[in-house]
């Protein structure tokens, strides 16, 4: 997958579960080069692309095929010649072909190994992101997700915002390990001790409707605002390591997602203010290329078909495919709040079935549509295998 990756695999270990690796967002790598620029490693353009799997010319020849082919469906439009629906099913394909390259056009193709960063100060500054970040947790065998507060931010009170309070607190700890900690995070150590339970005073309650019992503490299903937590070795470690990037790195200055989880299982983790950012552009761009898709099959609306059922199932694929996108993101964007109220429970769960459902309808509509393109071949009119006047004046192959 490429980019700049925090590598977190040698020991001792100090992220939770699987997670070895975090991968900087162009947002994490400008606060790295704002903080800490000498761990970035100098890589010139030459060396990006020579990573490449593909050039120029080879996307340059992709897009010039993916446009005649959508210039020879629009001409055939014109010269009142029918489209097949493997026609119309390659055309949104085509379609999306185009849209994606003119945006991907600099973007180095298929580059595997990313660039690592690794070292004690690299530990520190990942250790702090992690636990200034939130965490996309799976349930039910990953089938669904949920992102709820960082680490930092169900641990840090209203207390923690209080400068003598914080002093009060830190003056009480003991000679350990803990007194390197800054004041901030001093008076987080005595609200979750890593020797022993505490209260944790939770200014979030997190909407988690599946329960996960293991996983790292602030992953928990937590039921109340004060529960008991215990830190393990490996949390120990993350929060020592964190506290010394305290001070460069200051949390509540942003709200961006700085980082990405790369582990065995997927994950997003993004630094946290106090209310998760919901991310607009990738609702946007999911709802954009649905459209886009969808377009050429509901033109097809009036396309001959072999029998009045399978008119219909097009016609309900078609609808299905293209408002699916928009659909998943209203109801990701009503997702965005973390709050919960007993009124919102039940709508809740409402919405979150729903976006169960609507991948699960996609995938079948979008095979249908595949299928049914198929299917209309034994039943095409005889003007669909003329092509276009003008084409056979220019040399091509098809």
């Amino acid at each position: 997958m490429g980019g700049f990756v925090f590598d977190a695999s040698a020991e001792p270990k100090f992220l939770p579960n699987s997670y070895t690796r975090a991968v900087l967002t162009p947002e994490g790598l400008q606060e790295l080069l704002k903080h800490d620029p000498e761990l970035i490693p100098d890589l010139s353009d030459e060396v990006i692309m020579d990573k490449s799997k593909a050039d120029g010319l080879a996307k340059g020849l992709l897009l010039l095929q993916a446009f005649w082919f959508c210039i020879n469906c629009l001409s055939r439009l014109a010269q009142s010649l029918p489209l097949s629906l493997l026609e119309v099913t390659t055309l949104a394909h085509a379609l999306c072909t185009l849209f994606t390259y003119i945006l991907w056009w600099h973007k180095p193709l298929s580059i595997r190994e990313p660039t690592l960063i690794s070292g004690d100060r690299a530990r520190e500054i990942c250790a702090f992101m992690w636990m200034a970040s939130r965490i996309e947790q799976y349930h039910l065998f990953g089938v669904t997700t949920f992102t709820g507060p960082s680490e930092l931010d169900i641990a840090m009170g209203p207390y923690e915002k209080n400068q003598q309070m914080a002093s009060v607190l830190a003056s009480q700890l003991t000679s350990s390990p803990w007194d390197r900690l800054p004041r901030d995070m001093a008076a987080l150590h005595s609200r979750i001790n890593p020797d022993s339970n505490f209260p944790r005073y939770s200014k979030h309650k997190v909407r988690q409707l599946l329960e996960s019992t293991s996983g790292a503490w602030y992953s928990r299903h937590w039921r109340a605002y004060m529960e008991k937590v215990s830190l393990t070795p490996v949390d120990k470690e993350r929060w020592a390591l964190a506290s010394k990037a305290f001070l460069r790195y200051d949390p509540t200055t942003s709200s961006t997602q700085l980082v990405t989880a790369e582990t065995q299982s997927h994950g997003e983790i993004g630094l946290d203010e106090s209310e998760p950012e919901v991310p607009i552009k990738p609702f946007l761009a999911a709802a954009l290329l649905t459209a886009v898709y969808g377009a050429p099959h509901i033109a097809a609306w009036n396309a001959p078909f072999p029998s009045h059922l399978q008119q219909v199932l097009w016609h309900s694929a078609a609808v299905v495919v293209t408002i699916t996108g928009t659909l998943a993101s209203i109801l990701g964007l009503a997702l965005g709040d973390t709050g919960i109220t007993i009124i919102d429970f039940f709508k809740d769960i409402i919405v979150r079935s729903l976006i169960l459902i609507l991948p699960i309808l996609y995938t079948i509509s979008s095979a249908y549509l595949i299928v049914e393109s198929f299917i209309q071949l034994s039943h095409l009119p005889p003007e669909t295998y003329q092509i276009p006047s003008w084409s056979n004046y220019i040399p091509h192959f098809s």
